[in-house]
């Protein structure tokens, strides 16, 4: 067993329905499996601070009835609000959603230096920027834009007899939220670099190892990981608290036989808060597979986001 206490006792959750917010109903919940190549959407939560949630989701259709097109035009909207859910800010997101092969929903959204937040729109339907596939905007608290980075540009120059793909790729945000890492492709063969860039407007202030893009890939905490028995899988981190004490772990017991069909598995995964320096559990609650989860800074509370609910556990 995992765990040889009974579920730790916390307070009651507080829930927020977001169709308040502009979420889009649906008479039921989204299943993939219906709609086997679905159009690209946002489903993501992340907190601004310990108080204030930053909350992101598609109002354009994922799975509209006859679409044959490769790509529609998308809407994403970007809501803050309080942990107890009233609203601070929105804005609506243009981006083009083309057909997208995953079964799960992608996240688009994280928290940057400054409290800056930052959108990863999938495609630009800007004329200004042709040459980019896509970019990362840069919003103040107050969804006030401020800057916009063009990423993963597409090369035209011939390298090797064969087309060079170079630009900027977003990688993600170091655990303490002053630094963005970026990547970028510097021909066929080479190594990627590593490209931290920081302060608000964001701009390159230095270079990292290609570890730090590793680490953000795997997702999982390496300096102190959670002693994890052999027959459960994990699948993400969280992240840290502000003061580095606590960490979270999210997995799964074993992997279903839908999954590995790759098909949708409707189901639940456990998440775990531990102290980082005796790794011992603090928290344990089971979440289902496709919901978005954030770890406050203060390391108290956590947010989940499941169709047009979030709800808000306290860890005690």
């Amino acid at each position: 067993m995992l765990f040889c206490a009974t579920a730790i006792a916390h307070q009651p959750p507080n829930t927020i329905d977001l169709a308040q917010y502009g979420y889009p109903p649906a008479s039921k919940a989204w299943n993939p499996d219906a709609c086997p190549v679905p159009y690209r959407g946002y489903h993501w939560i992340e907190w601004l601070d310990d108080e204030h949630l930053v909350v992101i989701f598609n109002t354009s259709p994922v799975c509209p009835l006859g679409a044959k097109e490769a790509s529609i035009s998308g809407t994403a909207k970007v809501v803050v609000i309080t942990s107890a859910g009233k609203l601070e800010a929105e804005r609506d997101i243009p981006y083009v959603a083309d057909l997208w092969e995953t079964k799960t929903p992608g996240s688009g959204l994280a928290i940057g230096p400054g409290d800056t937040i930052l959108v990863i729109v999938s495609g630009v339907p800007w004329e200004h920027v042709p040459n980019a596939d896509g970019m990362v905007r840069v919003f103040m608290r107050d969804l006030r834009p401020i800057q916009d980075i063009p990423t993963e540009a597409a090369a035209t120059e011939m390298e090797y007899k064969m087309f060079s793909h170079s630009g900027l790729h977003f990688e993600g945000v170091t655990p303490d939220r002053k630094a963005v890492v970026f990547s970028e492709d510097t021909g066929i063969g080479k190594p990627q670099k590593c490209l931290l860039f920081a302060d608000v407007p964001l701009h390159q202030v230095g270079n990292c190892s290609t570890g730090v893009i590793d680490g953000l890939r795997k997702n999982l905490d390496p300096d102190t990981p959670y002693p994890l028995t052999r027959d459960v899988i994990p699948t993400a981190f969280l992240g840290r608290s502000a003061d580095q004490s606590l960490s979270t772990v999210f997995f799964v017991s074993d992997r279903p036989i839908c999954d590995l069909a790759g098909a949708f598995c409707p189901g639940n995964g456990t998440l775990v808060v531990y102290d980082r320096r005796t790794r011992k559990p603090l928290f344990h609650r089971r979440y289902a597979l496709d919901a978005a989860l954030a770890f406050s800074p203060d390391g108290r509370k956590i947010a989940s986001f499941l169709h047009n609910r979030v709800r808000i556990d306290s860890v005690p």
